[in-house]
């Protein structure tokens, strides 16, 4: 228990990819996370706040009962359901049976030539069924009946949903509405006119994963949240060379105004500090040898 509020780093494991959330300003060299060496582990950093007891549930207390700029109320827990079940034949990721989080990656992943076939199928599966929950959204619909279309849909594939069970993960997608960046876990709320929701949709088939999220409107948004949604970063400062036929996740997660995170009781769900509006995008690439194909996309 920490007797104080501090920003610090936790390391955790990403549902799929090797994505890396890190400062603006970077001072530690990447290079040595970019050699070549095959493996499936995966690995993520985040800045996260921790809280003692008291002030935790002051400033989440708050969090839920303030408004935001007279708009919209901040994001509070809903209901969540029991996980879903999948049918026995369908295979799980390691970390399902072991219920042990994967390891730290020693490197890149560098795929074969039927690594990059099972690659390519996992991620048209998750593009397709991330299309398919676009669809859904709309004022009115509960995150939960989210999650279940999205579970029925990728079982009905043969595949397994990956965030289902990751790290005690309850659900089968994530959704992430307004505030918060990442992590959301579908629940009882019902998405209102003039939210933004993300929906980050892993899928597991075949052994691989395929990984891709989206930001949608829900019904009519100000201007503010479209302009959001709109934006794209030229790149960043990383000057690291890829590997051919190596594999990764680029997942921008944007936000209004603070770029403080702060990580709810549920060790999940992770918002903006102020509570203002944040959007992500993700797909999952594979080097080639004329640039980069794009293995997440319909």
């Amino acid at each position: 228990m920490v007797a104080g509020s501090s920003i610090q780093p936790r390391l955790i494991s990403s549902f799929l990819g090797d994505c890396r959330f890190l400062p603006s300003n970077p001072t530690t060299s990447l290079r040595r996370l970019f050699h070549s060496n095959p493996g499936r582990g995966h690995v993520s950093m985040q800045m996260s706040r921790t809280f003692s007891g008291l002030t935790n549930l002051l400033f989440n207390r708050r969090n839920t009962e303030e408004s935001i700029d007279g708009k919209r109320k901040r994001l509070k827990p809903g209901k969540v359901s029991p996980s879903r079940p999948v049918p026995s034949h369908i295979p799980r990721p390691p970390y399902v049976k072991s219920r042990k989080m994967p390891g730290i990656a020693s490197g890149p992943e560098i795929h074969d030539e039927k690594g990059i076939e099972c690659m390519r199928a996992s991620g048209k599966l998750a593009a397709q069924v991330l299309q398919y929950a676009g669809t859904l959204v709309k004022p009115g619909i509960a995150t939960d009946e989210i999650d279940e279309a999205v579970h029925q849909m990728i079982i009905d594939n043969g595949a397994y949903p990956s965030p289902l069970g990751y790290g005690g993960f309850p659900k089968s997608v994530c959704t992430s509405v307004n505030e918060c960046i990442c992590h959301g876990i579908p629940d009882s709320r019902v998405l209102e006119d003039g939210d933004i929701i993300n929906i980050d949709v892993t899928v597991y088939l075949n052994g691989y994963h395929g990984d891709t999220s989206a930001t949608y409107f829900v019904g009519e948004v100000d201007e503010e949240a479209k302009n959001l949604v709109k934006v794209w970063f030229p790149g960043n400062n990383g000057r690291e060379r890829m590997v051919l036929n190596q594999t990764f996740t680029i997942e921008p997660m944007l936000t209004i105004g603070s770029i403080n995170p702060v990580m709810w009781d549920d060790n999940w769900t992770v918002v903006t500090e102020d509570g203002s509006l944040s959007a992500q995008f993700e797909h999952t690439i594979l080097i080639t040898n004329d640039g980069a194909e794009i293995l997440t996309q319909c």
